[in-house]
């Protein structure tokens, strides 16, 4: 929501840029994500099938704005790889649905895509932004890697503690480090924006 009002007071004519937006978006799903993980849904809706399902479906969603903000939110010299996850991701939430509807796989036995589609766009995005940094001294792509190595490290610990039947710490690595990527990135990219306001008066 605050990344939502930040864009808003950012839309005028010159300021329109659709990185936070999608960052607005991602944040949302990945709010929704975290309720379905957390007791607290559990207590309100009383059923824990519909909140496990809460939680899968918003982790499916996740990837959608999210790779639309990569694809936005630095000047890329690379090809355009989060177009390519973007609808790699819509057929893996489509092909999750029908599964899921037809009753041919549940929700539970298809997170293995996801995590799979989710470290690889990690990695190859990781690749992408080292390139941008050195080859180019993209300062842009300098802070998404900063950010994203965040991401990839508590995604990391989320799998290892997954793999090795830690059931008690599922979750808790990716959703402190989703929350603190949010916020580095949120912030980067609002002062990213004055920044570009300031040079357009400037340059008036």
């Amino acid at each position: 929501i605050i990344l939502l009002v930040m864009f808003l007071s950012t839309a005028a004519p010159g300021l329109r840029n659709p990185s936070l937006l999608y960052l607005a978006l991602f944040s949302i799903a990945v709010g929704l994500w975290i309720l379905g993980e957390s007791k607290t849904m559990q207590f309100f809706i009383g059923n824990e099938y519909l909140v496990a399902k809460l939680s899968y479906y918003a982790l499916l969603i996740m990837p959608l704005p999210f790779t639309l903000y990569l694809d936005s939110a630095y000047q890329r010299h690379t090809p355009a790889y989060p177009t390519f996850f973007f609808w790699l991701f819509t057929a893996n939430l489509a092909v999750c649905i029908v599964l899921e509807l037809t009753g041919t796989a549940y929700f539970f036995t298809t997170l293995i895509s996801i995590h799979l589609m989710l470290l690889a766009l990690i990695i190859v995005t990781i690749a992408a932004l080292l390139f941008e940094t050195i080859r180019y001294h993209n300062r842009d792509a300098f802070i998404q890697l900063i950010g994203l190595c965040i991401l990839g490290l508590s995604g990391a610990l989320e799998l290892i503690t997954m793999w090795s039947s830690s059931y008690n710490l599922v979750s808790k690595f990716f959703r402190m480090g989703i929350l603190l990527y949010v916020a580095y990135i949120g912030i980067a990219t609002f002062r990213r924006l004055l920044t570009l306001a300031r040079e357009s008066r400037e340059a008036e």
